[in-house]
């Protein structure tokens, strides 16, 4: 079930191809925000999957960030993109049909 999400830009980190930590950890607590529930409460996580060395290993620290603290199980986490290469602007749609078909 998909309860709530937001948007944001990356927050524009110390390069133009490296996103903000910072940025998507503020993302994630909106979506929960929205949603109405606690991070604890997701079960899994959809993520971007830029498949850089810097974008990747960020963006999971964000989910941890938010997600790890008093976990009691493992967060299951993917990313079609990853799979099927970069689709422009279908890349995001992608990753929710993903999801929903999960």
């Amino acid at each position: 079930m998909i309860r709530g999400s937001a948007v944001n830009n990356d927050g524009g980190g110390e390069q133009l191809s490296q996103p903000s930590q910072a940025a998507q950890a503020r993302v994630l607590r909106a979506a929960y925000e929205r949603a109405g529930v606690t991070p604890a409460e997701v079960t899994f996580v959809e993520l971007h999957g830029t498949g850089t060395p810097i974008g990747d290993p960020l963006e999971a620290n964000a989910v941890g960030e938010v997600r790890g603290a008093g976990r009691d199980r493992p967060l299951p986490v993917g990313s079609v993109k990853t799979n099927i290469g970069h689709l422009e602007a279908a890349a995001g749609i992608a990753g929710l049909i993903k999801a929903v078909l999960a």
